[in-house]
């Protein structure tokens, strides 16, 4: 943490010009201080075990004894491969990189966390020395960590750091204000209530707080110190979990006689977003609707920006698998809910992305999403159409014929799986066409009615069942669901800048993911949830690499592993 005394209006410009905490890296730690402070960060507590797996320790090495190194700044990781920091401890007198960083570990001498290093330091470009404005710096970390990353806080959370709002501070820093070194053996955590921006400047009153990039927390003995620069202010999300929302930066000296400031993240992440983009961008949440509730705000970040959305059973795949082109043809989100109710998350999504009175296209009979729903969707004031036969072959053709307008391209896939259907609806949707499900290796009497009744121009059975079921369309069949994803792509998409990838085993993330790909134009790849990628999806990638410029992955960790959005991140790289 940077101080200045409180009547100073100049920021003092560098961190310590020492490191102070010595940490060991297999190795013993150098002597400890001979002081005797009091266990707190200061007056926090031991942060319960692996509660901040997060935390992030940068070290410098000791010059006098090779393989010891020096703890002299915090940070919090923000990816699998960056954590963020304080702008001052790589700039002005701290080492401009630092040597090794550690992450997750709580205690100095455990030898659990990851033990990383550093490849790339990136300052914020708007960062100002004698101001402290824009305190941030992020790190490029030289593998993917293990370690869970941090969330940050996004532009609709404004309410997390609102004055009075309660927050988390934890860090390495000094724990005794008057002894410095005063490092803690455990990681310690404090609250913090925020304060008015008002309070914060007349703190500050000779300069050192600007409200549009700093944040600050009541003036109490708890507090971050010296080595705490650069660690997490977090905030409960509502959901159990957390969000970080500000980054230590700067206070008085000694510690506690004036509210500590914090970088503000919420005037920031615009600049950390795009930074850290890395070719994977990977859209999740903590459950299949929050999933394609997240496809759905990074398709129309804009309130009020789709024309309509399309809304499925998160349960049964079979009506929905033809809903893809339909959502990419009316401009609207894929989203996903109970057969029995409208979730409420879905109404909130909704109220955001469309304008008032804009059609939701309900899939599916009775059976499969209740009426309520129905009258749930009127009662906010939409206009419900609703595409259900009296199966799921039937009810893709209804929105085939009624939905899509009888388009001159067909694709087939079996109403039976998923997996094939799921490929193919970004590839409808990039030949204008429609979805239409066969009953496996038989046509079904509903699809060969509507093919004899709107022959199309061109047809596409994708899988071995499709093919088997309609000789007379061409085939697209590979070894097994990934290769079949691939030649699809292969032969709807020839030069892509974007494409999606998800689970193959599951059908939500596909699902939501294939209308937010479709989108863009791009085809959904089906991959493992862990290991790696087929060879047939990643030659897939390779070959178009030149011309894609990211990919999406659908779903959290648990659904599609970090190793393979890595895997996939090399492969178009």
């Amino acid at each position: 943490m940077r101080h200045r005394t409180a009547v100073l209006t100049q920021v003092l410009i560098g961190v310590l010009a020492t490191v102070v905490a010595a940490v060991g890296l297999g190795v013993p730690a150098a002597a400890a201080v001979s002081a005797s402070p009091s266990p707190y960060i200061v007056k926090g507590t031991d942060a319960p075990a692996g509660a901040w797996p997060w935390i992030a320790v940068l070290l410098v090495q000791d010059p006098a004894q090779p393989g010891s190194y020096f703890q002299y700044c915090d940070a919090s990781l923000i990816a699998p491969s960056w954590v963020l920091t304080a702008a001052h401890c790589v700039t002005g007198g701290a080492p401009t990189k630092p040597d090794k960083i550690i992450i997750g570990r709580q205690t100095p001498s455990a030898s659990n966390g990851d033990i990383n290093s550093a490849v790339q330091v990136i300052v914020h470009p708007s960062w100002n020395p004698s101001t402290t404005e824009n305190d941030l710096a992020l790190i490029r970390l030289a593998h993917p960590s293990p370690q869970t990353p941090l969330p940050l806080i996004r532009h609709e959370q404004d309410a997390l750091w609102v004055p009075g709002a309660t927050a988390e501070v934890i860090g390495f820093g000094d724990t005794n204000p008057s002894v410095s070194p005063s490092e803690p053996a455990t990681l310690q955590q404090a609250p913090q209530q925020i304060l008015a921006d008002s309070a914060c400047a007349a703190a500050y009153a000779g300069g050192g707080f600007v409200s549009a990039s700093m944040v600050c927390a009541a003036d109490t003995p708890q507090t971050p110190c010296f080595g705490d620069s650069g660690g997490p202010l977090m905030a409960g999300d509502g959901a159990g979990g957390w969000r970080q929302i500000g980054v230590v930066s700067h206070g008085s000296d000694p510690c506690g006689q004036a509210p500590p400031v914090y970088t503000r993240l919420a005037s920031e992440i615009d600049w950390i977003y795009p930074t850290i983009s890395d070719p994977v961008s990977r859209l999740f949440g903590s459950d299949r609707v929050a999933t394609a509730i997240a496809a759905s705000q990074s398709s129309f970040p804009a309130a009020t920006s789709a024309n309509a959305a399309v809304l499925a059973n998160f349960q049964s795949f079979a009506d929905a698998l033809p809903g893809t082109p339909l959502a990419v043809a009316k401009h609207g989100p894929l989203l996903l809910t109970p057969g029995a109710g409208l979730d409420a998350r879905v109404e909130s999504e909704l109220a955001r992305v469309l304008p008032g009175g804009s059609t939701v296209y309900v899939l599916g009979g009775a059976g499969v999403m209740s009426s309520a729903i129905d009258s749930r969707l009127g009662q906010l004031g939409y206009t419900v159409v609703r595409y259900g036969g009296t199966n799921r072959f039937q009810t893709a053709t209804i929105i085939a014929d009624q939905g899509l307008g009888n388009p001159a391209t067909v694709v087939e896939a079996t109403g039976l799986a998923f997996a094939d259907a799921l490929a193919g609806g970004a590839a409808a949707a990039k030949a204008g066409g429609a979805v239409l499900l066969t009953n496996g290796s038989t046509q079904a009497a509903e699809t060969a009615q509507y093919l004899t009744a709107h022959p199309p121009t061109a047809r596409f059975a994708l899988g071995g069942p499709a093919a088997a079921a309609d000789a007379a369309a061409t085939a697209i069949v590979g070894g097994d669901r990934y290769a079949t994803s691939a030649l699809v792509a292969q032969q709807f998409f020839a030069n892509p800048t974007t494409v999606g990838v998800a689970s193959g085993l599951t059908f939500p993330d596909a699902l939501s993911g294939g209308a937010h790909i479709g989108s863009q134009g791009g085809p959904i790849l089906l991959i493992p949830s862990t290991g790696l990628i087929v060879a047939s999806v990643k030659g897939y990638l390779q070959s178009v690499a030149p011309a894609v410029t990211r990919a999406f992955l659908y779903g959290g960790p648990s659904a599609v592993s970090i190793d393979l959005a890595e895997d996939v991140g090399s492969a178009i790289t």
